[in-house]
């Protein structure tokens, strides 16, 4: 049985994480928590991928979608459980 989520991460929070922005650190210290589950809802991702690419085009668009499902949960509509 997967363990009961701890966070649940907002799009911006994940861009800044992965832009190295402002507080980036509070975010890699959570995943670096092994007790900590970190999930992010499906709109949310989208809007991660939505921001890349039109800031950056598909190619980072694509990089942050498969960056994100790798380091987190995706809960999608009605599952709470990541």
């Amino acid at each position: 049985m997967a363990s009961p989520l701890t966070h649940i991460v907002d799009a911006s929070a994940l861009i800044a994480y992965f832009k190295e922005e402002p507080g980036h650190e509070k975010f890699r210290d959570l995943l670096a928590d092994e007790q900590n589950v970190l999930a992010i809802h499906a709109t949310n991702l989208c809007e991660v991928y939505y921001g890349y690419l039109r800031a950056d085009g598909p190619d980072k668009a694509e990089d942050a979608w498969q960056k994100a499902i790798q380091i987190l949960g995706v809960i999608e509509t009605g599952n709470l459980q990541g």
